[in-house]
């Protein structure tokens, strides 16, 4: 578990922003009808002709790879539509390798995630590109880092994950980053 100390050094290292910029909690940037959410627990055998799951070993340099995802039953998928997928949502790795973020493909839409993978409905007026990019920043992964527990592997749970502090420009200046 992440120690006082080193949650208060975190965040004491977060750079000053340029003016008109501020800090925001995460949590403070998603869609008010959702919520941050990880997926399906315990999604039982491969389906063949069930819903696909995307887990961190299909995360692939900041996309996510669907060509040959754990599929799995429409019944189990059913008890998690939190984390049911419509593309366009933030994705984070939750467990083992924290913090890899992705872009919730268009051709995801219906999928489902693993308990390991958060979903982050992230509103359309910030834009879930620009926090994936946020997120990637070296002092926030240092944060992440700092947050999560590792007692038997390195798991961010998801009261940390959303209150980890996003540098946030103004509308114009986000879109063009």
């Amino acid at each position: 578990m992440a120690t006082e100390h080193s949650i208060e050094s975190a965040l004491a290292s977060l750079p000053e922003l340029p003016i008109g910029w501020r800090y925001c909690a995460l949590g403070d940037v998603v869609e008010p009808s959702r919520s941050i959410a990880y997926g399906i627990v315990q999604p039982g055998p491969d389906n063949p002709a069930g819903v696909p799951m995307i887990r961190v070993q299909d995360f692939r340099q900041g996309a996510v790879d669907l060509s040959s995802p754990l599929r799995v039953s429409p019944q189990i998928a059913a008890r998690y539509s939190r984390t049911r997928l419509y593309g366009g949502e933030l994705l984070i790795t939750l467990v083992g390798t924290v913090g890899i973020t992705a872009i919730a493909p268009a051709d995801a839409e219906g999928a489902n995630v693993a308990r390991a993978v958060g979903v982050v409905p992230v509103r359309s007026d910030i834009g879930a590109l620009y926090v994936s990019y946020a997120l990637r920043l070296p002092v926030l992964q240092d944060l992440i880092a700092a947050w999560c527990n590792t007692t038997v592997q390195a798991t961010l749970n998801l009261k940390e994950l959303s209150r980890v502090p996003l540098p946030l420009p103004p509308q114009e200046e986000r879109h063009a980053i």
